[in-house]
C-alpha cells in the first residue's frame, strides 16, 4: 500500500471490517496515496478517503468495464509490462474458447519466429494484440479478446447504468492508469 500512487476501494468498509490492516491504510495516505472510495454507502472507511464515488447498488461491473475501455481507448497501458508479466499475450481458442496449449505450457505467438511458442521460452517476443490461427482454428490473444469485449463499455454507457457522472468516470480511469 505504502508504494501506491492510487488506491481504489470497492464496496469495501475496510477500515471498520479490516481494523488490524488499518495502518497500511494510513501509511499509504501519509506517502501521499489518493484513496478513493467507490460504494453506494457512505462509510467510515469512506469518510477517510480522498474522494467517494457513489454509484447505484449492483453496477459496479458496468463502472469497471468502462474503466477498461478507457483503458483501451486511450492507450494507457505498458505494452512491455504486459507482455512480461501478465496473460495478455496468451491465445484463446474461439472454438472451446479456452488457452491454446502445448502440453502443459500455455503457447503465444513469438513477434520474432512468427511461430507459437511457450509463453517462458528464452528470447521470445510475445504478440500482444492479434489473430491467429492453428489447424484451422482461429485465436485472439487475451488482451485483444479483453479490447474487443469491452469495446461498447463507454464512460456514456456505465454512466447511464451507474449513476456516476461520465467526467468522473474519465476522471478515475486517467488517475488509475496512469499515477
Amino acid at each position: 500500500w505504502v508504494n501506491s500512487k492510487t488506491i481504489i476501494l470497492i464496496g469495501n468498509n475496510f477500515l471498520e471490517t479490516s481494523m488490524t490492516d488499518a495502518q497500511f491504510f494510513y501509511d499509504a495516505k501519509d506517502a501521499g496515496a489518493k484513496i478513493i472510495a467507490i460504494d453506494p454507502s457512505y462509510s467510515t472507511t469512506v469518510s477517510k478517503c480522498d474522494q467517494w464515488i457513489s454509484l447505484r447498488p449492483g453496477t459496479d461491473t458496468a463502472l469497471i468495464l468502462a474503466l477498461i475501455n478507457q483503458v483501451f481507448a486511450n492507450k494507457w497501458y505498458n505494452e512491455e509490462y504486459l507482455r512480461k508479466n501478465t496473460t495478455a499475450p496468451f491465445l484463446i481458442r474461439s472454438d472451446d474458447k479456452k488457452l491454446f496449449k502445448s502440453g502443459d505450457k500455455y503457447l503465444v505467438m513469438d513477434k520474432i519466429s512468427g511461430s507459437f511458442q511457450p509463453y517462458d521460452a528464452p528470447g521470445i517476443q510475445p504478440e500482444l494484440d492479434g489473430e491467429f490461427s492453428a489447424d484451422g482454428v482461429k485465436l485472439q490473444t487475451v488482451f485483444a479478446a479483453l479490447r474487443d469485449h469491452t469495446k461498447n463499455n463507454t464512460p456514456a454507457w456505465a454512466s447511464k447504468i451507474t449513476e456516476v457522472p461520465e467526467k468522473v468516470i474519465v476522471d478515475l480511469a486517467k488517475q488509475n492508469a496512469t499515477a
